[in-house]
C-alpha cells in the first residue's frame, strides 16, 4: 500500500469488530470525503466475521481515490479482542495528523464532514470542534443537537475532533472498560484543551439497531455495566483530583456517580439490587437530597427509588 509522509491535517481511528453487515456503508462514506491529506487507521479488534474481508474490497476499490486525495489508509490488528477502550488507545498511538477524531465502523458520516469541521478549527484555532448528529435506524433520521455541553465535556468521541498535541502533550488516563468510555477520555481532553467551537449542522449517522436493543431484561448485562461504568468514573475522579480540582466539580462528580449507578435501575423491584444501587456511591445520597444544585426532578426521582417505587 503506497505511504505518504506529510503531516496528515486528520487521523480518523475506525474500530473494527462484528460489522459485515455494516462496514460497506461506514468505508463507502469515508472514502466520499472531500478533506484533502487525511489519514485513515482501521483498527481489527480480531473480528470473527468478515468485516475486514469487505473493508479490503473497498480500499482495493479506491486506491486510486487515495492517491488524488493524498490519503493514508492503513489496516492494523489487534494480537487478541481487546475491546473498544484499548482499540482507541491504539488508534491514537498510530495517528500522526494535526487533528484526531473517531468513527465507530456501523455508523456512517456526511462527505464533507471532516473538511468542515477542519476548516472551523483551523480558521478559529480551536483545540476541539464538533457537530449535531443524526440518530438512525437506517431508514429514519433524528436529528440531535450535540451543541449544549458542560466545561467538561461529555462522549460521544465520534462528532468531535480533537487537536492531537492534547492527547500527545498531557498525561491522559485511558479507560479500559467498555461503559461509558468516551466520557472519561472527552471529559479529561475539555478540561486540557484551550479553546472549542459547534458546528450547527448534524454531519454524522449514529446507528441505533433496534434488533440489538430489544428482549428481556439482562441481569448479568446490567450489572457488567454498573461495574464498567463505575470504574470510568473513578477514573474521571481520579484525574480531577491529580489536577486538585474535584471540589469545584463536585456536582458534576455526584451526577457522575448517580448516573453510574443507574445502570440497575431495570432490576430496582428486587430488595437486592435496590440495596446495591443504594450502596454504590452511598455519599452522593446527602448531596443529593440536600444541595440546592441538583434539580428536585432528580431529588424527587433519587426517593422514589429508594421507596422501590
Amino acid at each position: 500500500m503506497t505511504a505518504y509522509y506529510c503531516m496528515p491535517k486528520v487521523s480518523i481511528i475506525i474500530p473494527i469488530y462484528g460489522v459485515e453487515k455494516y462496514i460497506k456503508r461506514c468505508a463507502e462514506s469515508l472514502f466520499s470525503q472531500t478533506l484533502d491529506d487525511m489519514e485513515f487507521i482501521f483498527i481489527d479488534d480480531c473480528t470473527p466475521d468478515k468485516s475486514m474481508e469487505i473493508l479490503a474490497s473497498e480500499i482495493e476499490k479506491n486506491r486510486q481515490r487515495f492517491a488524488e486525495m493524498n490519503w493514508t489508509v492503513r489496516t492494523e490488528r489487534m494480537t487478541s479482542n481487546n475491546g473498544l477502550p484499548a482499540v482507541r488507545r491504539h488508534g491514537i498511538n498510530l495517528c500522526t495528523g494535526d487533528y484526531v477524531i473517531h468513527c465507530d465502523s456501523d455508523d456512517w458520516v456526511c462527505n464533507d464532514i471532516y473538511h468542515k469541521l477542519y476548516n472551523k478549527a483551523i480558521s478559529e484555532d480551536l483545540d476541539i470542534v464538533w457537530c449535531a448528529f443524526y440518530r438512525s435506524d437506517g431508514i429514519n433520521h433524528t436529528f440531535f443537537s450535540d451543541e449544549k455541553q458542560p466545561y467538561l465535556m461529555q462522549g460521544p468521541l465520534w462528532n468531535k475532533m480533537v487537536r492531537r498535541s492534547i492527547y500527545t502533550e498531557n498525561e491522559i488516563i485511558y479507560p479500559t472498560a467498555n461503559k461509558a468510555e468516551d466520557g472519561a477520555l472527552m471529559m479529561q481532553l475539555s478540561f486540557l484543551s484551550k479553546s472549542r467551537g459547534y458546528l450547527d449542522e448534524p454531519l454524522y449517522y449514529y446507528f441505533i439497531n433496534r434488533a440489538s436493543i430489544c428482549g428481556q431484561i439482562d441481569e448479568t448485562a446490567c450489572l457488567r455495566k454498573l461495574e464498567e461504568e463505575c470504574s470510568n468514573v473513578d477514573i474521571r475522579v481520579e484525574f480531577l483530583k491529580k489536577h486538585q480540582c474535584e471540589k469545584k466539580y463536585q456536582k458534576d462528580i455526584v451526577l457522575w456517580k448517580y448516573t453510574a449507578r443507574n445502570n440497575l435501575l431495570p432490576l430496582l423491584k428486587q430488595k437486592k439490587y435496590r440495596e446495591l444501587w443504594k450502596g454504590t456511591y452511598p455519599e452522593i445520597e446527602r448531596y443529593i437530597l440536600y444541595s440546592h444544585h441538583i434539580p428536585i426532578k432528580i431529588k424527587l426521582g433519587y426517593v422514589k427509588k429508594i421507596l422501590g417505587l
